[in-house]
């Protein structure tokens, strides 16, 4: 995988996108593709966001179905760099947010498995 701006575990969001302003959900989601096949052949990859700042909207696109989807174990295989304090913050917050709903699916799951095994008790 070596298109301008993704090297194997590398994606450089501002080489990639060739923008400085990163907003759009239909944006972040061509770029989510990349990073799941980049996680497929990578133990890690590195999202560098040098030069660039991202909306919440982008980043919640970008990276909300895969907290979801995979939890904390995606975030210990994401290394984040060139981070501005605006993308930081926007980062910290779509993240503890979207980890948030993963806790509560797991837990609202485990309800489900538990209601389901004292209904088949009757």
């Amino acid at each position: 995988m070596s298109v301008e701006g993704i090297v194997r575990n590398r994606i450089a969001l501002g080489d990639l996108t060739g923008l400085h302003l990163l907003g759009t959900r239909h944006s972040a989601k061509v770029i989510r593709r990349q990073l799941v096949a980049a996680l497929e052949l990578e133990e890690s990859v590195e999202l560098d966001f040098d030069r660039v700042t991202v909306t919440q909207s982008f980043a919640d696109e970008l990276l909300g179905p895969l907290i979801l989807e995979r939890g904390h174990e995606l975030l210990t295989r994401m290394r984040f760099k060139g981070c501005s304090d605006d993308v930081r913050a926007v980062l910290t917050f779509v993240v503890g947010q979207r980890l948030l709903d993963y806790e509560d699916s797991l837990s609202a799951s485990g309800a489900l498995r538990n209601a389901d095994s004292e209904l088949t008790s009757f």
